[in-house]
Parts: structure tokens; C-alpha cells; sequence
């Protein structure tokens, strides 16, 4: 969905710790967080709490857990399901 976009610079980054890294190094307007949904929120809810007022979104593999969705919710975390699985997703950044 990103590459798709004209004018936009992204980071690639494993770990929480190094997006947090590369958040305080740069300018950035917006950060996006891929990968299994409960992990994903997870992410996001705690670069939430260093940077409150970045725009975040969540890329999910599933829809989540009512509680999740909630707290999301309350963090102001946008949400959005790929209509690919994380496995299928993993699949064709592999292949």
C-alpha cells in the first residue's frame, strides 16, 4: 500500500526499539505498524506513549480482539485489515 504512494519516505525497522530510534532521529508526520494484530497494537500503543502526537496506524492481519480495538481506539490508532494473511504476506515478501 505504501510503495503505491507518490512522495513518501519510509524506514523499514524490526524491532519497536529501533522504529523508536529512527521516530527521534527524523521528522516523521505518521508511523505504521505491520504484522500480527496483537502484536501490532501492542507496538503501536506503546510508540503512543512517546510520541503522542504522531499519526499511527496499524496494518492488521486479522481483526481484533474486542479489547484491543478498544484500547486502540482510546490511543487514537487508526485501523485496517489487509485483506492478505500475515503468512501469505510473508510469502510474497520472501518470494
Amino acid at each position: 500500500m505504501i510503495e503505491t504512494m507518490e512522495g513518501v519516505e519510509k524506514h523499514v525497522v524490526r524491532t519497536l526499539a529501533e522504529a523508536v530510534s529512527v521516530l527521534i532521529g527524523e521528522n516523521f508526520d505518521a508511523f505504521a505498524v505491520e504484522g500480527a494484530t496483537a502484536l501490532a497494537l501492542e507496538q503501536a500503543t506503546n510508540a503512543r506513549q512517546h510520541f503522542p502526537s504522531l499519526k499511527i496506524t496499524c496494518l492488521l492481519s486479522e481483526r481484533p480482539a474486542e479489547e484491543s480495538a478498544t484500547a486502540a481506539e482510546q490511543q487514537n490508532i487508526g485501523r485496517f485489515q489487509s485483506r492478505l494473511s500475515w503468512a501469505r504476506k510473508v510469502c510474497r515478501l520472501a518470494g
